[in-house]
């Protein structure tokens, strides 16, 4: 205890501090959810070209609309089988594995 910074506090004195340091991270990681929340609650609509709508249709036919989603950043693969995506893009998400 000698060492600790903080050892010149009462024990009182000493949670009150962990307490006041608790409560300020709190409302910190409040305030940083509100922002995340805002961010990810506006989706990301990107154009669709010709070529990407007849895929879009292809993919609408075979998996529903459940399974599809829009590449929102360019993406790529470093190793075999991994895919290379680029933004605005349509995928299907079929299993689990395909993360």
């Amino acid at each position: 205890i000698v060492q600790l910074p903080h050892r010149h506090l009462s024990a009182t004195e000493f949670w009150k501090m962990v307490m006041d340091t608790l409560n300020q991270a709190e409302d910190q990681l409040y305030f940083l959810q509100k922002k995340f929340d805002i961010v990810l609650s506006s989706p990301v609509v990107q154009p669709l070209n010709s070529a990407e709508e007849k895929k879009v249709l292809l993919l609408l036919n075979k998996h529903g609309p459940d399974k599809l989603y829009q590449v929102t950043s360019d993406t790529g693969g470093c190793k075999d089988m991994d895919l290379t995506l680029q933004r605005g893009q349509i995928v299907a998400f079929l299993h689990g594995m395909d993360s």
